[in-house]
């Protein structure tokens, strides 16, 4: 083999080598873009995955907080119908035609006799003239009416000495509400599903 020769093998070698040395790179860099396409998009859907888990989640917290806010309006508005309820029994007691017989009825039954007496302001100007003379003739001893004001609607309280005895109407349907609010809202709310 003569010298050309030789020049032109390593030139054809060297260029061989050079084709599979840019071959073997291409093949090699196309696998890392393959792997960091693969570790991209891995990413992606890890990303898309988490996203959706934690939309879900404050989904469910917004759903979860806005069911508790209607639960607790239904509620208020159930026991905003109650208190209307026995808000209405004691306007009605008020507007009674035998008011004065029921108040007659109800002093008799409570009063010893020698009592002081306070009223509402509305009692005291609307019983007749007449009927303080009818309770205290059936008394041992009169009724003294007071002139101390209260804020109650209606009935009274007996005083004597420190010792107060509470018949005032407010009191009253305060107790029948706390013995008979569940009975009035099973009453009032028997065909609802809530």
């Amino acid at each position: 083999m003569g010298l050309e020769e030789i020049k032109e093998k390593i030139i054809d070698d060297a260029k061989k080598e050079k084709s599979r040395l840019i071959a073997e790179a291409e093949a090699k860099a196309a696998e890392i873009r393959q792997e960091r396409n693969r570790e991209a998009e891995n990413r992606k859907t890890s990303i898309i995955e988490n996203l959706e888990r934690e939309g879900n989640m404050e989904r469910s917290r917004i759903l979860t907080i806005e069911n508790l806010e209607s639960r607790k309006k239904i509620l208020q508005a159930r026991q905003d119908i109650i208190e209307s309820v026995f808000s209405s029994a004691l306007d009605a007691l008020s507007q009674l035609e035998d008011y004065e017989e029921l108040m007659e009825h109800l002093i008799l039954h409570t009063a010893q006799g020698g009592e002081e007496i306070i009223l509402s302001p509305e009692d005291k100007s609307h019983l007749s003239a007449g009927f303080f003379d009818r309770i205290n003739k059936a008394l041992p001893r009169p009724l003294i009416v007071s002139d101390e004001k209260r804020d109650i609607l209606g009935g009274f309280i007996l005083k004597s000495g420190d010792i107060e005895i509470n018949e005032s109407f407010d009191d009253k349907i305060k107790t029948l509400k706390d013995e008979m609010e569940g009975e009035v809202a099973k009453i009032a709310f028997s065909g609802d599903n809530q």
